[in-house]
């Protein structure tokens, strides 16, 4: 098989859960319908280590092993001297330590060229945490001053490039991309107020403040959470402690099965600490869910005037849904039509079309 134009790098990619997983599958696979050569290495987090063909992109699968939630993908210097050629360009998916100064130094010694995709500038968490300060600005910094083309997901993350990373070429800010079905999903709402959480269950999703809002809020409603990860536990304990019996945790459900949640939620919550551009927003707003959301980066400046803003705290939650409880039916629906032509841009086809000119740029260097 001869080397493809385009190889994308990713720590994790699905079955692994995450929205930078998702968008990396998302685009994949569009660049490979559009009859772009394409190809993904990354971890075997999730799924079984070897090759395999997914939505006709082959997939290679790297022997690895986690350390606080980043994965390690120990063969993947080797894997990139042997199979990456000179011409070939290498899409670095970056969200985690590991795979961006893997890849720089691999392009050191192959000289081959790379375009970083931020999905997300790491923030400091968990006891190695303090150390995020030195390693942004002795490795990760490096490796974006050194990348053939940048590419966000928003103005405050191409603002960091700049101004913090010191990257001096060109920062290309392209959204995530949203699947058509989503646009033509039918839209049932119950009566009843059914309010709605899709995501990772981990810090950064800030979900503990809103079953605390839940557990002080005088509007009746019920709550289903949809996702697993680290928090899991923690969080089925926290129901139990405050007698939630209007909270349901499904766990990890497939995209066919949270369209159906989305055809009859009342409103998605998103209660996030931070973000960069979350799929389930962008998802939620295609399908015309209502919406309420916290005003943080990576969320406001889509969301902003399009759904109900509030601050990421317990408090700021209850009167965000006490809100949206308020609002008549014509309300809402200004709001989802609004929030709607927002994201008519956003179609896959239009944000694929985004990369292949980056690529184009990129290679022509």
């Amino acid at each position: 098989m001869t080397a493809p134009e385009v190889v994308h790098v990713t720590a994790y990619y699905p079955p692994h859960l995450g929205g930078q997983e998702v968008a990396a599958q998302g685009l994949v696979t569009q660049l490979a319908l559009i009859g772009k050569k394409v190809e993904v290495v990354t971890s075997d987090c999730g799924a079984r280590r070897g090759r395999s063909i997914e939505d006709n992109v082959r997939v290679t699968r790297l022997r690895s092993s986690e350390l606080g939630h980043t994965a390690l993908v120990w063969p993947l210097f080797v894997w990139l001297l042997r199979h990456v050629r000179r011409e070939t360009v290498i899409h670095l998916h970056a969200g985690q330590f590991f795979t961006p100064e893997v890849v720089w130094l691999a392009a050191k010694v192959k000289r081959f060229r790379y375009v970083i995709h931020l999905h997300i500038d790491p923030v400091p968490s968990g006891p190695m945490g303090k150390l995020l300060p030195l390693y942004k600005r002795l490795v990760f910094g490096r490796a974006i001053r050194d990348a053939a083309g940048i590419a966000v997901l928003n103005d405050d993350h191409r603002q960091v490039m700049k101004n913090v990373y010191h990257y001096r070429g060109s920062v290309s800010i392209v959204s995530n991309g949203i699947d058509e079905d989503f646009f033509e999903l039918a839209r049932k709402p119950a009566g009843a107020l059914q309010l709605l959480f899709v995501g990772r269950l981990s810090p950064q999703k800030n979900v503990p403040a809103l079953l605390e809002a839940l557990g002080r809020i005088d509007t009746e409603c019920t709550a289903d959470i949809i996702g697993d990860g680290e928090c899991r536990v923690a969080l089925e304990e926290l129901i139990v402690r405050k007698n939630l019996r209007n909270v349901t945790l499904h766990g990890r459900l497939s995209r066919t099965q949270i369209q159906s949640f989305y055809s009859n939620a009342s409103a998605l919550i998103l209660p996030s600490l931070y973000e960069a551009q979350p799929m389930v927003l962008l998802e939620a707003m295609a399908c015309r869910v209502p919406i309420i959301c916290t005003r943080v980066v990576g969320v406001e400046a889509i969301a902003r005037d399009v759904t109900i803003l509030v601050e990421p705290t317990p408090e700021g939650i209850c009167n965000g849904i006490s809100i949206f409880a308020k609002m008549s039916p014509a309300d809402r629906q200004r709001m989802v039509d609004a929030a709607f032509l927002r994201v008519q841009g956003l179609r896959w086809k239009t944000v694929t079309a985004a990369y292949v000119r980056l690529y184009e740029e990129v290679s022509a260097g």
